[in-house]
This record gives structure tokens, sequence and C-alpha cells, in this order.
């Protein structure tokens, strides 16, 4: 791929010993052999996309060749931000007629489910995983959930405080 032009398909990346090798997919057929395009004992992926230059539109894949989204990595991933868009946000839970389940019910589910309402089950997490940008809406719904119980059990330890207070004074 020169600079400046862009690249239609699909390309797999990989590293052997501080070198940097491709292979690519072009109209639905994958090249035969891995080409070697950097050479280093000092290799850094980063540096061979920024002198590449251009753009790329298809998917990229690296440690795989197994393309099922625009970006697969089958290995880990070290970044130092992620934005990720979303167009539901949970501030709906502070909203005056939330139906915040009543703690008995939210018990009685835990003990059947084995996991919170709205939240994916550890199988299902297995089987699919999880959209990152949905499951921190989801985090931060049961997190505002949880700030509502404990305000309603502070409102109701006061009270009972009061009460006690009440009951000691007219013992006296």
């Amino acid at each position: 791929m020169a600079p400046g032009n862009d690249y239609k398909g699909m390309i797999a990346m990989g590293t052997n010993n501080g070198s940097l090798y491709s292979i690519r997919k072009v109209a639905g057929t994958w090249e035969t052999s891995w080409k070697k395009i950097w050479d280093s004992e000092n290799f850094k992926p980063a540096d061979y996309l920024a002198l590449a230059g251009g753009q790329m539109s298809g998917n990229l894949t690296i440690g795989t060749t197994a393309a099922q989204k625009d970006l697969n990595v089958n290995g880990n991933i070290k970044t130092r931000k992620v934005k990720v868009s979303i167009t539901e946000w949970p501030d709906y839970v502070f909203e005056e007629k939330y139906p915040l389940m009543p703690l008995p019910e939210l018990g009685a589910y835990i003990a059947r489910h084995q996991h919170l309402p709205d939240v994916p089950s550890a199988e299902t997490v297995k089987k699919e995983g999880v959209e990152l940008g949905e499951n921190q809406a989801i985090l931060l719904k049961k997190i505002e959930e949880l700030t509502l119980y404990i305000l309603d059990q502070h409102k109701r330890q006061e009270a009972l405080e009061q009460r006690i207070a009440e009951l000691e004074k007219e013992r006296k």
C-alpha cells in the first residue's frame, strides 16, 4: 500500500522475532503467504501504521484471520483511552416515578437467577461477550439504584433514631 492510497479489503498482521508480517484478503481471497514488511529489533507496530499513511477501509485483524468486526484482535490491547459513543444513559433512574424494585423482590430475583436484573449472566457473557458502552450504562444504572436504596435506608434509620429518642424521653 503506497502512502496516501486507500486499501479496500482486509489485512492481518503478526510479529515474529522483531519482524512484522502481513497477509491481505483481496476480493474475498487471502494471499497465499505472509510477507515480511518490517524488520527491526525494536519493532513497534504503531510505527509501521504511521509510516503507511493513507486510509484503510474494510477489516483490520491482528493475530487472527477470522474477521468478524471492523477491528479483530486475538490478544491483549493496551491503550491510553477508549471512547464509546452511546445514546442512552441511565439518568432516568433518578426520575420521581422510576420503579425501583423492592428489596425482597430483588433478593428473590438474585436467588433465582444468580445475577442482578438487567445484568447479563456469566453464561451469556462467556457465549456472546459484552458491549462495552452498554455494559458501562448497565453498571451505572445499578450504582444509581444502589444509591437510591442507601438513601432510603438512611431515611428509615433517621426515623427510627428519632423514634427511639422520643421513647427514651417519654420514659424519663
